[in-house]
């Protein structure tokens, strides 16, 4: 977490500076920069989305506070950038004079085709900025699908040491049974013994007295 933490601090001073040329040049290189800047800010803020399903869960509040923050200034750059790009247009498509203002006529077929342009291109704009929503939204799927593939694999390991635990558990009372069932016949051994011995020892004895008395 902490690699892209610093790669995106890298990254957001990147932007920054290119935002603030954009907004003096207003060139094309300097826009697909700012493009590529924000789509690799935003790869960067998918890795710490799933990312943080690893960490632990004491730790995690505090992280996502920070992701989230830094999904808002993303959204602030593309934001700034959108705008940046509609002035380029206007001024690509219009010139620098002022388009509302009388030294400005331009024919209903030129505008009309100017309009279309300008509404073609907030509409690709749109597109990109849902293609990059959905994106993120994969990436964060993504995230959850794996920390509850982790969840689900360290729960069936549980349940295979419990069965094998139950397994120990049922060898360990069947050798108690059997030890039990060897001690029952050993006492009923020994008490037919006794009772044979104190038997012979009462025929003994009443050999004997009748021997005397007889």
């Amino acid at each position: 977490m902490e690699t892209y933490e610093q790669e995106y601090r890298l990254l957001r001073a990147d932007i920054e500076e290119k935002l603030n040329d954009l907004s003096k040049s207003g060139e094309n290189s300097v826009i697909q920069s700012c493009q590529r800047l924000l789509n690799e800010i935003d790869e960067v803020i998918g890795q710490m989305e799933i990312e943080i399903t690893g960490i632990p869960t004491s730790e995690r509040g505090l992280v996502n506070g920070r992701i989230r923050s830094y999904r808002s200034t993303l959204e602030e750059w593309r934001r700034h950038l959108k705008e940046e790009i509609g002035k380029s247009d206007r001024k690509a498509l219009f010139g620098n004079r002022d388009e509302t203002s009388g030294d400005y006529i331009a024919s209903d077929q030129d505008y009309d085709q100017r309009t279309r342009l300008l509404q073609g291109t907030n509409r690709l704009e749109q597109s990109s900025q849902r293609l990059l929503e959905s994106q993120r939204i994969a990436n964060e799927t993504e995230g959850i699908g794996a920390s509850i593939l982790r969840d689900l694999h360290g729960q069936r390991n549980q349940l295979e040491h419990s069965l094998e635990m139950l397994g120990d558990t049922s060898g360990h009372l069947d050798r108690s049974l059997r030890t039990l069932k060897t001690m029952a016949r050993r006492l009923a051994m020994n008490r037919f013994f006794t009772t044979a011995i104190i038997a012979i020892l009462v025929i003994l004895i009443l050999l004997v007295l009748y021997s005397k008395f007889r």
